[in-house]
Parts: C-alpha cells; sequence; structure tokens
C-alpha cells in the first residue's frame, strides 16, 4: 500500500513540475524572441569582444567580431610593472574581415628575443568602438592576473 502511494505522489510529482512547461510550450519570451546574434560580452552592443588571458599568463588574447558594424576599433591595454606604467595599444582595420584576434604582450620584443614583465599589477583594458550609425562605445575591462 505505502509503494502505491509513493509512486502516486511521484507521478503527481512529475506532472506538477512539467505542466509550466506543457503551458507555456510555443511561447517565448518577449526578451527571446528576436535575439540579436551580436550581443557583446561585457556590454559592448554590437559586437562580440572576448578578452582572455594566454595559458602562460605573458600576454592578454583579444577576440573581436561584428566588425562588419563599425567604422573604427582601438584598445589600450594600461598596467604597471615594478611601479612603471606600461601598456601596448592599437587599432582594427574592420575592412580586413569580421572577425580579428589581437595578442598583447606583457613585455617588450627585440628581433625576436622576448623580454617579459614579471610583477604586474592594476591590468585594464580600453575598447573604444565607433559604429556607422555615429555612436561611440568605451569599455572598460579590469584584467586580473
Amino acid at each position: 500500500m505505502k509503494n502505491k502511494i509513493l509512486i502516486w505522489g511521484f507521478v503527481i510529482i512529475l506532472i506538477l513540475l512539467a505542466m509550466p512547461a506543457i503551458t507555456l510550450a510555443g511561447r517565448v519570451l518577449p526578451r527571446f524572441a528576436n535575439p540579436v546574434k551580436s550581443t557583446a560580452s561585457r556590454g559592448v552592443v554590437g559586437i562580440y569582444l572576448k578578452p582572455s588571458l594566454r595559458s602562460d599568463h605573458r600576454a592578454l588574447n583579444i577576440y573581436i567580431s561584428g566588425l562588419s558594424r563599425v567604422r573604427t576599433v582601438s584598445y589600450m591595454l594600461i598596467y604597471k610593472s615594478a611601479g612603471v606604467d606600461k601598456g601596448a595599444g592599437g587599432s582594427i582595420d574592420p575592412s580586413n574581415g569580421d572577425a580579428v584576434n589581437r595578442e598583447l604582450l606583457f613585455g617588450t620584443e627585440s628581433s625576436g628575443v622576448y623580454h617579459y614583465d614579471e610583477v604586474i599589477t592594476d591590468m585594464k583594458l580600453e575598447v573604444t568602438t565607433e559604429f556607422q550609425t555615429g555612436k561611440k562605445t568605451l569599455k572598460k575591462f579590469k584584467i586580473r592576473i
């Protein structure tokens, strides 16, 4: 008798849990009705931007896509090493394709010889985007090493 009650209780719970899915089947919440393919990572509207540390933590990789909607993209990486401000920057030409990767080294390179900064603090990445509509955005990232 206890087994029958447990089984029926389990079946009723499953039915109750499935009811919201059944009643909402075919309906899409308004914010998901028209997904924007190029929604931004970390708040930059209109492009996809993903900064990530290289596996050895001696460089920052930046992946940007959705460049067909922009006029210009510029970036500036700023950090401190041994109490001295250092950094790297550049810009991206959107006519070269819709997506690009950039690798920003934490240090210097000369004739194929790399000298990496050892102690890095206060790292920030700033990305400025000017869209074809004339709108400009500035997104700041704080990078933790």
